[in-house]
């Protein structure tokens, strides 16, 4: 999850600046979404070792 933040925290940086925002509009490439756990899932696991 860190890793893909940081990804797409420097993907959406470089399509927002210029000049490689002239490029992205050309190929149409547009803002990714950060990567959000929903609530159910960040509920803490049960590990039992028998």
């Amino acid at each position: 999850r860190k890793y893909y933040n940081g990804v797409v925290k420097v993907m959406n940086n470089k399509v927002e600046i210029f000049p490689s925002n002239l490029l992205a509009q050309v190929f149409g490439f547009g803002r990714y979404p950060y990567f959000m756990a929903e609530e159910y899932e960040r509920q803490n696991v049960e590990i039992r070792f028998n």
